[in-house]
């Protein structure tokens, strides 16, 4: 958790990068042909923290943690196909959790001219039964190419993120 990182795609090894006990906090998942950056955010930067605005800065300081390994990699992320992402947000009884911080990413994967979806998922009590895949999100390599899951369900691959062009864009911000 807290943590952003880069895994290349090399033939035969490093096929996957995930995280999981997502359960309030935001993933950020950034997909090329070649490679990945997965990001795994708190809604504060401690638990004893409440304070909205000290989760929005925490928040920042993480896009910035994203925005450096981006930017040290963007040779793997700026080739053809471009690159695409996913957002996965927390959803507890129907609202939005966090809007604020949900918003502050996309605006900056907006201001990256960055294709992305967003992706809600339920936040669970702690005494609520959690299934295997509960909270979690995985970056797989199979043989189309690169694929993002949230819960086990497939939302992006780079096929189809090449096949859809500048229009992923436009179709992230009617899935907010």
């Amino acid at each position: 958790m807290n943590e952003v990182k880069y895994l290349r795609f090399e033939p035969k090894s490093n096929i996957c990068l995930g995280t999981e006990n997502l359960n309030s906090c935001t993933a950020i998942a950034i997909i090329s042909k070649n490679a990945a950056i997965l990001g795994h955010f708190s809604p504060r930067p401690s638990s004893t923290n409440v304070n909205t605005a000290t989760g929005d800065a925490h928040i920042k300081v993480k896009l910035q943690e994203l925005s450096a390994l981006l930017s040290q990699h963007l040779s793997e992320f700026t080739q053809k196909p471009a690159s695409a992402s996913v957002v996965a947000y927390a959803v507890y009884i129907g609202v939005t959790a966090l809007q604020s911080q949900k918003e502050l990413i996309e605006s900056q994967l907006k201001a990256w001219k960055m294709p992305f979806r967003s992706i809600p998922y339920q936040v669970l009590d702690k005494d609520q039964p959690r299934a295997p895949a509960k909270g979690t999100i995985l970056i797989a390599l199979g043989d189309n190419g690169p694929t993002v899951y949230v819960e086990d369900k497939s939302i992006l691959s780079m096929k189809a993120a090449a096949s859809t062009g500048s229009s992923a864009a436009g179709s992230s911000k009617a899935s907010k």
